[in-house]
């Protein structure tokens, strides 16, 4: 099954190709979709509140080649507070959760939106005060989705991840010594969806408009809103991390 975005509401079917009342997929979800079978009828496997549902569709023309993003910036209303930072929200201190809420919502279909990931790492101690603990956190979701993690300082490792259908959070490490951040100027995490030809598709939870305009970031392309990088920026962006990579994927 290939994994695409759901660009409009669109109604399930059962395995006889009737509707199913009150069950459809919502646009911006991310789902498993097969191939058109004998009956015509297309099975799909989409997120739901308590997990993820299997039905069938008549078509696919709702669905394309796309992933879930967020943005941090988008959450200044969303309480994250740490000792010293009483009054953080997750737009100030809050890309590690909004990384997690794409590996969830890409990988493995859950439901997860930042509010959500953000009670959740308060609650398991996964927020500290430079930011989110991703150890903890990740332990914490694999217990709740069908999600496996372990980390990697390989880059090459992590294509291969990627190239598997897995999802890769990169921890990067800012500005030091000399050094200019190409992700951030400071501490800061992103998320990697994929890899083909050479090349990283990235989600960054802090985007904003001329971000990657500066000189020290021409490398990185911004495309739909997604960043097109190399792994030597990656590498070099997360050198002074450890781990620099946290590595994900769905269990079958």
């Amino acid at each position: 099954m290939e994994r695409l975005y759901c660009t409009k509401k669109t109604p399930v079917y059962d395995k006889s190709g009737r509707l199913m009342a009150r069950r459809w997929i919502d646009a911006g979800d991310v789902c498993l979709v097969g191939d058109r079978g004998t009956s015509g009828l297309t099975a799909v496997e989409y997120p739901v509140k308590n997990g993820t549902y299997s039905a069938f569709l008549k078509d696919t023309l709702s669905f394309e080649k796309g992933f879930k993003v967020y943005n941090q910036n988008d959450y200044g209303y969303v309480p994250y507070p740490a000792a010293g930072y009483v009054n953080a929200t997750v737009k100030s201190g809050g890309c590690g959760v909004v990384a997690m809420s794409m590996v969830i919502e890409n990988l493995v279909l859950g439901m997860l939106a930042p509010e959500a990931c953000a009670a959740a790492a308060l609650s398991c101690g996964a927020r500290v005060s430079g930011g989110t603990d991703m150890s903890v956190l990740a332990r914490e979701m694999a217990k709740r989705y069908p999600l496996t993690f372990y980390t990697s300082y390989s880059i090459s490792e992590t294509a291969k991840a990627l190239e598997k259908g897995g999802a890769v959070i990169v921890n990067t490490g800012g500005d030091r010594g000399g050094y200019k951040g190409i992700f951030s100027s400071g501490g800061h995490y992103i998320t990697l969806l994929e890899y083909k030809g050479g090349i990283f598709t990235a989600a960054d939870p802090g985007l904003y408009a001329g971000k990657y305009n500066v000189s020290w970031r021409l490398g990185v392309k911004v495309e739909n809103g997604l960043l097109k990088c190399r792994g030597q920026d990656l590498v070099s962006d997360s050198s002074n991390r450890y781990p620099p990579f946290y590595i994900f994927g769905r269990k079958s």
